[in-house]
């Protein structure tokens, strides 16, 4: 991780975004199709949002979060949401990070294996059911 990334990081979560995270008819209209195919076609979905850098104002994504999370239990899809993954002190250093959106190698490297567990762990609970 270069001291670059970990300035970007800081100036990126503390600028303004413009408006929320939305998701239109449209786009709506092709995940309730992937969801009916994946459910013809006897495919679990799990979806998932990933992490921002604790420092970014998350009014921004709340209603993306909440529209995914709708979604997900309309349709019975596992939802793991990382969004505000700021207690793990590994996601508080701007040295994982690319900017406030963006995990850097090193970070996205630390995530992945966050998701792999989860991923194990969810797949493993349905098979318990």
């Amino acid at each position: 991780a270069s001291k670059s990334d970990s300035m970007t990081t800081e100036m990126s979560a503390n600028k303004q975004l413009d408006g929320a995270v939305y998701f239109n008819r449209s786009k709506t209209r092709y995940l309730e199709s992937i969801i009916k195919l994946a459910k013809q076609n006897g495919i679990r979905l799990v979806f998932f949002t990933s992490p921002y850098f604790y420092k970014l104002n998350m009014d921004y994504i709340k209603p993306g979060r909440i529209f995914l999370d709708s979604i997900a239990s309309a349709n019975k899809i596992s939802y793991l949401d990382y969004s505000d993954i700021k207690m793990d002190k590994e996601f508080q250093n701007p040295c994982n990070w690319t900017d406030a959106q963006h995990l850097n190698e090193n970070g996205a490297g630390l995530f992945s294996k966050i998701v792999a567990t989860d991923f194990l762990k969810s797949i493993q609970d349905t098979l318990n059911q």
